[in-house]
Formats: C-alpha cells, sequence, structure tokens
C-alpha cells in the first residue's frame, strides 16, 4: 500500500510516502477539517477518471485549508482496514470525511461503514443507493452517451462491445446502453460482448484491448 499526506497550507503542498497503516492520521492543529481518501486500486496514474477527481480533491484543500491524506491500497482487503482504523481513529473530533474513490469499494460502503460517529461521513464514488446513514454516493449516467454511440453504429454488419470487467454497474449500464442503440436502428446486425477481466484488473489492460481487437475482422467496418 502506498499512502500519501498531503498538508495544505498557504498554497503549498508537501508529499511524503508512509507504508505504516497506523501513520495515516497525522494531527493537524491548524486544519479545521480532514478528508481521507482511498484511491481505486487500479489508480492513480491511469490520466483519467482517477486522476481527475484526485484533482479536484486536492484543489479543494488548497482553496479551504482541509488537510488531506490520501492511500493508495494494495487491494480490497487493505481497504477494509484502513476503512475500520480510520472509523478508530477519528472519531469525536474535528469534521472528517471519509472517499471511497472506486466502485470497487461498494461492499465496503455497504458492510464497514456503519454506526459513523457525529463528526464522520463517507462519500463512496460512485455506486448503487440505500447506502448506511452517513454514507453519501452518486453516479454519473453514461446511458445517453452509450445509447448514441450505438445508434450511430447502424448500418454496421457487427459491433463489439469491449468490457473492461465484470459486474461494475456503471459498466454493465453502458454497454447495455450501447446494445439498445445499435439493436434499435441496426435489427439485422450482429452484437458480440468481450471482457477482458474478471476484476477491476481490466482497467489497467490496454494491450489486451489492441490484441482483442486485432483478432476482430480486418474488413469489418465497425471493427
Amino acid at each position: 500500500m502506498r499512502i500519501y499526506y498531503w498538508g495544505i497550507a498557504f498554497g503549498l503542498c508537501l508529499l511524503t510516502a508512509c507504508d505504516d497503516v497506523d501513520a495515516i492520521f497525522i494531527p493537524e492543529e491548524r486544519a479545521e477539517a480532514e478528508v481521507t481518501v482511498v484511491c481505486s486500486i487500479n489508480g492513480p496514474g491511469d490520466n483519467g477518471y482517477n486522476d481527475a477527481a484526485l484533482r479536484g480533491v486536492i484543489g479543494f484543500g488548497q482553496r479551504t485549508g482541509t488537510q488531506l491524506s490520501i492511500i493508495h491500497p494494495a487491494d480490497t482487503d487493505e481497504a477494509v482496514r484502513v476503512t475500520e482504523e480510520w472509523k478508530r481513529s477519528t472519531a469525536g473530533k474535528r469534521p472528517r470525511l471519509l472517499i471511497l474513490a472506486g466502485s470497487d469499494y461498494e461492499t465496503v460502503a455497504r458492510e464497514r461503514c456503519g454506526g459513523l460517529a457525529d463528526n464522520q461521513r463517507a462519500l463512496f464514488f460512485e455506486g448503487g443507493w440505500g447506502l448506511l446513514d452517513r454514507v453519501s454516493t452518486f453516479s454519473i449516467c453514461r446511458n445517453g452517451t452509450a445509447y448514441l454511440v450505438g445508434c450511430m453504429a447502424q448500418g454496421c454488419p457487427e459491433a463489439h462491445i469491449v468490457k473492461a470487467c465484470l459486474g461494475d454497474m456503471v459498466v454493465e449500464e453502458a454497454a447495455s446502453a450501447f446494445a439498445s442503440g445499435y439493436m434499435k436502428y441496426s435489427a439485422g446486425g450482429s452484437l458480440e460482448v468481450h471482457t477482458l477481466a474478471s476484476d477491476y484488473t481490466g482497467y489497467a489492460m490496454p494491450d489486451s484491448t489492441y490484441r482483442m481487437m486485432a483478432r476482430v475482422d480486418a474488413d469489418n467496418p465497425c471493427g
């Protein structure tokens, strides 16, 4: 696990690294609140959604003087341990927010964030509804865009969907929307679904995507 501490004061960001889970929570009397970000297992460093979300959190800290702790767990089990330690260490102090920045943490949000203290809140990126008290979430709906892209593929005899992994709600909804748009205007077309991995590792497999698409018939105009 990689742990980064961001001390935000007078516009200066200080970055250090440590391997000690118990050292996550550093007292900072100047900060009025503290935000702990548990990065998704496949990020940061993806030059995409995860990094954009992290830039937003860091920008918030710079503007408000909020102390930030940014954690990159090696796996979901480590994220569970970090969450339990956060609950134990931050109860009854100044306002604390735990950000679970990955859809693969839905089980953590549902099963490990119960009984938060009055000063504790959790935010889950991004998932279903019906979470525990003091746990919030949001979901970026990609259905409209995916449906439109499917419609734009009309007339193509074949279309292909490449899913990063199985079971990710955002991926499944987008794939379903694309399929609906494609089949609406290409009723006689063929739609094939490919999956890179059974878990989150599929998000970090661009080479596998290229190899998979290389196997698609080169003469297919939708390949």
